[in-house]
């Protein structure tokens, strides 16, 4: 069913308490975490292969992208649909949690050293 901005307040309630609307709404939230698995390896791999005083711009060109396709899911939200919101919410995943991830594990390490790594990490 569509729960849509057109509908009334019965209908709207009705759809959200089907079992399907509640199945693809735990389906779709799945969909940032995972992405966010996908970018967190992929972020590490690019994060090996340069060097270290050039990791801070693997960070800000991921975050970067996060605020484009913040911006842009702002500015598109009148006109886009169900599917192209769950493309956002994947982009957004992919963009924020690889350097996250980055900042409590890998910089931890890189800042603190080999002693004072989980202090770094309590800090971040």
């Amino acid at each position: 069913c569509y729960c849509g901005k057109d509908v009334d307040s019965e209908a709207h309630t009705e759809c959200m308490s089907s079992p399907d609307a509640k199945f693809y709404s735990i389906c779709i939230s799945l969909l940032f975490p995972l992405c966010g698995v996908l970018a967190a390896v992929s972020t590490g791999f690019l994060k090996d292969g340069i060097s270290r005083k050039h990791r801070s711009v693997l960070v800000i060109s991921f975050t970067s992208s996060f605020l484009v396709f913040l911006v842009a899911m702002h500015l598109l939200l009148p006109f886009y649909s169900l599917a192209v919101a769950v493309i956002f919410v994947c982009l957004c995943g992919l963009s924020i949690l690889g350097p996250y991830s980055l900042l409590c594990g890998a910089f931890a390490v890189d800042v603190g050293g080999k002693y004072r790594s989980s202090t770094a990490t309590g800090f971040l």
